[in-house]
């Protein structure tokens, strides 16, 4: 029985809220140990929150997803955990994620409201609106990256918003592209196929183009004391197109996690890029 409850909060969704951590490594500025530790609790604030979220939104699905042989295995759908300790558990979750981070973060606490509130709206009529279902999305990992920087201590940089902002909206709209290979357009929101396919290849355009700016850009270069960074553009670039590629594939569903989790070709230059990117930051 342990294990559908650990099942129920998604664990494995945990790897997003690793985006909290973009600020205090991308800036060069020096973060103390003090900062670095209201970055993890920040970083566990959100993972406390995300789960209530997930077990919120599968408490309103239970009868779609019991029709779907993609979702039936959920604890919920399958009638192993009732909708009343889903409720319950939600709650729970949510008020010890909004304690946690007002005892321990409390400079963050906003974010984690702001998240709260988008996502509940999501999950009750947001996620079947065209446009504003992949917006949400984006606006949640943004939320994180701020309070990453916040956290820590660090003024936001603009490239780090930017680069981050249009990479999340790659990856919403790629994982919406993925779900409609695989569902045959039976989306909750009803998009149509081909505006899809041109916003994915619009937003990891405009992601890899500013990627590629922020290298050669001057005031970049001068505070991270070297040039280096453009030698990580084609990890970058094969990241973003092999990404687009299993989203077109249907491989995944287009989930982001199941993807980083599952695709040893994307792990495999995942690790390449934070190898270079750590090691041209620290030479």
């Amino acid at each position: 029985m342990f294990k559908f409850y650990i099942f129920l909060l998604r664990p494995h969704h945990w790897i997003k809220n690793f985006i909290i951590f973009a600020p205090p490594i991308f800036v060069p500025t020096y973060v103390s140990v003090d900062r670095w530790l209201d970055t993890i609790y920040i970083f566990l604030g959100f993972c406390i929150c995300t789960s209530a979220i997930y077990v919120f939104n599968d408490l309103l699905d239970v009868d779609r997803d019991k029709l779907d042989s993609r979702t039936s295995s959920r604890p919920m759908a399958k009638g192993i955990i009732s909708k009343r300790n889903g409720m319950i558990i939600s709650i729970i979750l949510l008020v010890l994620s909004i304690v946690f981070t007002t005892i321990f973060v409390p400079k963050t606490l906003v974010f984690i409201l702001f998240y709260t509130i988008i996502n509940i709206f999501y999950s009750i009529k947001l996620k079947f609106i065209v446009g504003l279902d992949v917006t949400v999305i984006t606006l949640g990992f943004i939320s994180r990256i701020m309070a990453g920087g916040i956290a820590a201590s660090i003024e936001q940089s603009y490239w780090t918003l930017t680069i981050l902002g249009f990479a999340s909206l790659s990856l919403a709209l790629g994982k919406r592209l993925g779900q409609l290979q695989v569902r045959g357009g039976e989306l909750s929101a009803k998009w149509d196929r081909n505006i899809l396919l041109i916003l994915s290849i619009l937003s990891i355009a405009i992601t890899v183009f500013c990627y590629i700016i922020f290298s050669f850009d001057t005031d970049v270069i001068s505070r991270h004391g070297n040039n280096y960074i453009w030698t990580t553009i084609p990890s970058i670039v094969f990241i973003f197109a092999r990404y687009f590629q299993l989203c077109l594939a249907g491989r995944y569903s287009g989930d982001p996690t199941l993807v980083l989790l599952k695709d040893p070709i994307i792990q495999i230059f995942v690790i390449i890029w934070m190898v270079s990117i750590s090691y041209i930051f620290v030479i």
